[in-house]
């Protein structure tokens, strides 16, 4: 009986700090722009000052086909190319 209480506790915890992560946002990620294919991988390979195109750049270096684009990572923040692997 005891234990049965004990875990009962013990989840309601849980769901409480999972509900407070949620709806703090450190549980949500940034969301991924759409051109990202599923079970795709961005690469950050740079300042996008360095970069006169980062499209061409990823496109060259890293997969022909996918690109890349630039973005900021904290809003009001330096944009980073972000290459598509």
């Amino acid at each position: 009986m005891a234990s049965t209480n004990f875990a009962r506790c013990c989840f309601v915890g849980i769901l409480c700090i999972s509900v407070l992560l949620l709806s703090s946002g450190h549980a949500v990620v940034d969301e991924i722009p759409a051109e990202v294919p599923a079970g795709g991988t961005l690469l950050n390979v740079g300042s996008c000052s360095k970069f006169a195109d980062c499209n061409k750049y990823c496109q060259e270096n890293y997969s022909r086909i996918l690109g890349g684009f630039c973005k900021e990572l904290s809003p009001g923040g330096e944009s980073f190319c972000l290459c598509k692997v």
